[in-house]
């Protein structure tokens, strides 16, 4: 897997888990608005509808009193009440929304029937006063309270999942907070992890490659980078290690030059007939020396200037060490070499 395709990947694992996030808000706050619904549309409807009937049933029982007392209603009140209380509660039992709302509704309507029945025996000007109060006080007020108990208690039932339903709005609400609060940490920690992951992919190999090249400057060629990835760092870090392996041959073999051309020139320079030394000025120590020079002096390679006895040696010794120069000397206990030749030292 290449860089692009890696970066490819991790971006589309975070769309998709964005999408995730999205598709889970949609549907909590679908299911927020389905528990918002059932108040405002079902419960909230009945609960208007047994406000409006109960409206309609102190009207009625207004109108029943007032016209007990000698006065008249006006014209066809009880009429218009009568078909309010109908059209009301038909509404109410097409809107049963709750397990034991549907026989209460019915009760209630059974009730509503016989209270409807009874009005005109109360409201009847032809019949004595004495028979419409006993009616009002026997059958029709009965009736009303009973009709007003069981109506409050189905408006009771509807007010309490309107409270069920709004602790669950709340509680949907609360939870969906919670999950978008979860799901936006979790998208957070992904996308630094995403980011450390491509930190330790990318940067490091990289940073890795750069300190290797700086080595690679000051001359250590001993270096590999670890090539295992098939991606643009694994072949970067391949083609690294080829230079690397082709930098140590090209060295081995320039140094293998050296040193045969090297060993060429310390035998040339060997047999040259004159006695010739070469000192290391800082350990005083015979780096080189013609054949001569060992048979006729003893400049062996190795030995240190104080191992010798005679005067010369140091004296031209120091010569060369303060002008820089190669001196030569014609002494050799008060004359030149077995073979007439100066001593040259470098």
């Amino acid at each position: 897997m290449n860089i692009r395709q890696k970066f490819l990947t991790g971006f589309g694992i975070l769309l998709a888990g964005i999408a995730i996030f999205g598709v889970m808000m949609l549907r909590q706050v679908d299911k927020l608005g389905r528990a918002v619904d059932v108040i405002l549309r079902e419960n909230y409807q009945s609960v208007i509808i047994c406000q409006n009937v109960n409206e309609a049933l102190e009207r009625i029982d207004s109108g029943l009193l007032l016209s007990l007392s000698g006065q008249s209603a006006e014209p066809n009140f009880f009429t218009m009440q009568i078909d309010r209380i109908n059209r009301e509660w038909q509404a109410e039992l097409h809107n049963i929304t709750l397990p034991t709302e549907g026989e209460r509704a019915e009760k209630v309507a059974k009730l509503l029937s016989e209270y409807i029945e009874l009005l005109p025996r109360v409201n009847n000007p032809n019949t004595s006063t004495d028979e419409r109060v006993a009616n009002y006080r026997e059958k029709v007020f009965p009736l009303f309270t009973g009709l007003k108990k069981e109506i409050g208690g189905i408006l009771t039932l509807n007010q309490q999942n309107m409270i069920e339903a709004k602790n669950l709005a709340a509680a949907e609400a609360n939870r969906l907070h919670r999950q978008g609060i979860i799901l936006l940490v979790g998208c957070v920690i992904f996308v630094i992890a995403f980011l450390l992951l491509l930190t330790n992919l990318i940067q490091k190999p990289l940073q890795k490659l750069i300190g290797m090249t700086n080595e690679i400057a000051n001359g250590n060629l001993s270096l590999t980078l670890d090539s295992r990835f098939n991606d643009e760092i694994g072949q970067l870090s391949r083609s690294f290690n080829s230079m690397a392996i082709a930098l140590r041959n090209a060295q081995n073999q320039l140094i293998g030059r050296l040193h045969r051309s090297e060993q060429m020139n310390k035998d040339v320079f060997s047999e040259l007939p004159t006695p010739i030394a070469v000192f290391d000025i800082g350990s005083e120590r015979i780096e080189l020396a013609t054949q001569s020079a060992r048979q006729y002096f003893g400049l062996e390679e190795g030995r240190k200037l104080d191992e010798f006895s005679c005067e010369w040696l140091p004296e031209i010794f120091k010569r060369v060490r303060q002008n820089g120069v190669i001196s030569i000397s014609s002494k050799n206990d008060g004359g030149k070499s077995r073979q007439g030749a100066p001593v040259c030292i470098i």
